[in-house]
């Protein structure tokens, strides 16, 4: 699923400039500033408009002197440098403002930690006046009254980005199995209450913007103690100078997690496949010298690829991230395929020999040509399963069937409004397989070799089992060593019993050297090459 992370297109005007204004008046309050005190904040142009030039209140047709209550405002604004590491760009850690859960869309604000601090320069005519105000401030202080709390409000402008991409989403949705919404209807029924639209006085360059009130904003006075003396100047008024700081969340962009799919149609690639143009380390030839190849094993990247092989998994189409969270016990992924269903019939999915740039291996293909297919949809009757994820969640048993043909299709009619997957996995625990299973798989050894093999290490560096890859038929006895090893379970004659109670962990060479071997020289296979080899390679290993 793509997570795209866009700017806001301005906060200037619509955020830090507002929430100024709300601060100062909240502290002029406070504070005691005079009423009739003139506010002038320049912004970063440091240019006022002459009096009367523009259309405001009355006050301003007239002229305005130093000997007036006037109030200069500086602001120095910047990111908070504590909280940069923490800060939420992609994860859900804030409220939507856009959620379709049927389409798994969400649009959420990305906040950072923004450090404000006001210079506040307060002139009036009177010493008397002044030093009042400074002792109000200083009986406050000694209240414990230094720290205000405060409510701001506030606006910020949708990426036009994404509106484009909810466009595109919803024609995509109205194509196939539509609702018939309008884009109007289908964003403001899956938004905020707070979305509202915001244009210019006729009504033109109309956008989209989302309305939000900040509380509990914490509030401090930049001075130690006591504000500075008022200083006189020489036009006659007093001048008081102090600071005010206080920090908040700054709306700065906007994430957006979508759908590759829509309606059983593929988003256009623009939209979708620049995830992969990110350098991924995963995917380069490494080579090191002596010295740095010891220290790569300490690698974080190396760390985690042993943990989970990032490799391990094939997802069709590849830039699908589809994760797999519920799946039956005991299997491992091979891959899982992004369907894209029939309209003729809604049911055909895919076929396993087109898959696209993924091919099986041709051993594989012929075991479940003339042996698995009636069996590969129904869990633990095969070494090989096929599974359908209807949007994020595996669906019952027995939902899928697959023909000699490999055509993999639905028993029941699919809504193409969902999305549905196609898992193809291994059993890798084989005391949960149906006997019958096991017989066929014995039959071919090839597809036994490739299958064993990718289940487990021992066996892949194992020099004498890859005998059986060119045997006619795997015998009971050597079958039951892979199964032993395996399972920590004996097997013989078709029937898994297990050699003690309870079940084996595969590391338990004790046990095996003691019970396994033992029980296995009773039956006449002391001199079994295969034995002897995987027994070394779990001692080894």
């Amino acid at each position: 699923m793509p997570n795209v992370s866009v700017t806001l297109p301005e906060t200037t005007e619509s955020v830090s400039r507002p929430i100024v204004y709300d601060i100062i008046d909240q502290i002029s309050k406070v504070t005691k500033i005079n009423k009739n005190n003139k506010i002038f904040f320049p912004g970063d142009t440091n240019v006022m408009h002459t009096n009367g030039s523009t259309i405001d209140s009355k006050d301003e047709r007239y002229a305005i002197f130093d000997t007036n209550y006037i109030t200069h405002i500086e602001v120095t604004e910047d990111y908070n440098e504590d909280n940069i590491a923490s800060t939420a760009t992609s994860r859900p850690e804030q409220l939507p403002v856009f959620v379709d859960s049927s389409l798994g869309i969400r649009i959420t604000p990305v906040y950072v930690s923004s450090d404000v601090t006001i210079d506040f320069k307060y002139s009036c005519p009177s010493k008397t006046e002044a030093y009042r105000w400074r002792d109000d401030i200083r009986m406050r202080v000694s209240q414990m009254r230094d720290v205000n709390l405060h409510d701001l409000s506030y606006h910020y402008l949708l990426p036009l980005e994404l509106l484009v991409l909810l466009k595109l989403i919803h024609s995509t949705r109205e194509n196939v199995a539509g609702y018939d919404d309008t884009l109007e209807q289908y964003i403001t029924s899956r938004s905020t209450d707070r979305l509202t639209v915001i244009g210019d006085l006729v009504g033109r360059d109309a956008r989209l913007g989302i309305s939000e009130n900040q509380v509990r904003v914490i509030g401090l006075y930049g001075w130690d103690a006591v504000p500075e003396k008022p200083e006189r100047q020489d036009s006659g008024v007093w001048v008081m100078n102090f600071s005010y700081k206080f920090t908040y969340d700054k709306p700065i962009a906007c994430n957006m997690k979508y759908p590759i799919m829509v309606h059983n149609q593929l988003l256009p690639i623009y939209y979708t496949y620049f995830t992969d143009k990110s350098y991924d380390i995963d995917k380069v030839d490494k080579s090191y010298r002596r010295s740095l190849d010891a220290l790569s094993a300490f690698e974080s990247d190396t760390i985690i690829n042993s943990r989970i092989d990032p490799n391990a998994v094939i997802t069709i189409p590849e830039i699908d991230d589809f994760v797999v969270k519920n799946y039956p016990t005991g299997t491992g992924t091979i891959f899982t395929a992004l369907c894209e269903i029939d309209l003729t019939d809604f049911t055909s999915l895919l076929n396993l020999k087109e898959l696209g740039d993924v091919i099986l291996d041709q051993d594989i293909l012929q075991f479940i040509v003339e042996s698995e297919y009636p069996y590969i949809t129904k869990t633990y009757k095969s070494i090989l399963n096929l599974s359908l994820y209807r949007n994020d969640r595996l669906t019952d048993n027995y939902t899928l069937a697959c023909d000699s043909s490999l055509n993999v299709s639905s028993i029941a009619t699919l809504d193409p409004r969902n999305q549905h997957r196609v898992r193809l996995s291994v059993v890798s625990d084989l005391s949960l397989l149906d006997p019958k299973a096991i017989e066929r798989l014995r039959k071919y050894p090839k597809a036994l070799y490739k299958v064993i093999t990718a289940i487990n290490r021992i066996f892949r560096n194992n020099i004498d089992f890859r005998k059986i890859y060119n045997a006619n038929r795997v015998s009971v006895n050597d079958f039951s060593i892979i199964y032993s090893l395996l399972t920590g379970y004996g097997y013989a004659n078709g029937n898994s019993s297990p050699i003690v109670n309870g079940r084996l962990p595969a590391n338990s060479l004790s046990i095996f050297d003691k019970t396994l071997i033992d029980k296995y020289r009773q039956q006449n296979i002391k001199q079994n090459s295969v034995l002897q080899s995987a027994i070394i390679a779990a001692r080894q290993t």
